[in-house]
């Protein structure tokens, strides 16, 4: 990565941050001319990291306004999150259909599993959680796919909800879940791993922190 590019992505991430962290709101305009200021730049990498911004979700650039923040609606929540939930479903039957899970992949998701369910805070669970997921597409073939579930990662940072303590029944739900998908792949049913999997996301991606951005964004910018 060049200094170019790594400037232009330090500022997008740094200004992403701070949007999901409510530090920044829907509808604040972000000029040019004052990040460049405080990121002590030219307007070059401004620019490019919002850009990036957009592309990513997270701003909505307006001809003669420059850039804001963008406000998502309950209606693109529901449509991201439909697709979030078939495109993460087909790229763990890939996964399993093609490449398979080996003994040490089996044995790592139950440890993960395990962690979750012995979990003494939401941060905790809720970082064991992503890697759960992110190592459920780790063997899919189609690595397009993978790229897409990122930038869809980062387009639902906006709404995800925390509330999920542990020992509450909404986290039980969840991690029965898990449970029921790792049967699947232990009996390499690759069609029933997706269907659980669909199901799975629909009714609980929206139980995810918005804390979880900094474990996504290590594949983000």
């Amino acid at each position: 990565m060049s200094e170019k590019d790594y400037l232009r992505n330090d500022i997008a991430h740094k200004i992403a941050s701070e949007i999901i962290s409510k530090q920044l709101y829907p509808g604040e305009r972000l000029t040019e001319a004052s990040l460049c200021e405080r990121f002590e730049v030219s307007r070059t990498p401004v620019r490019e990291a919002l850009m990036l911004l957009e592309k990513k979700g997270f701003v909505e650039n307006r001809k003669n306004s420059g850039a804001i923040v963008r406000k998502i609606s309950e209606n693109n929540i529901r449509e991201i999150n439909d697709i979030y939930a078939a495109l993460e479903g087909r790229a763990l039957e890939l996964s399993i259909s093609v490449h398979q899970f080996t003994e040490t992949d089996i044995d790592y998701l139950e440890k993960l599993q395990t962690g979750m369910e012995h979990a003494t805070n939401e941060g905790e669970w809720r970082k064991l959680n992503i890697e759960f997921h992110t190592y459920l597409r780790k063997r899919c073939p189609n690595q397009e796919l993978n790229s897409i579930l990122i930038e869809l990662d980062e387009k639902t940072l906006f709404y995800r909800k925390g509330g999920l303590p542990p020992g509450s029944s909404g986290l039980k739900v969840l991690l029965d879940d898990h449970r029921e998908i790792l049967s699947a792949i232990k009996a390499k049913d690759a069609a029933k791993a997706r269907y659980l999997l669909e199901n799975h996301v629909r009714n609980g991606r929206m139980s995810l922190s918005s804390e979880d951005f900094e474990i996504i964004s290590q594949v983000s910018f």
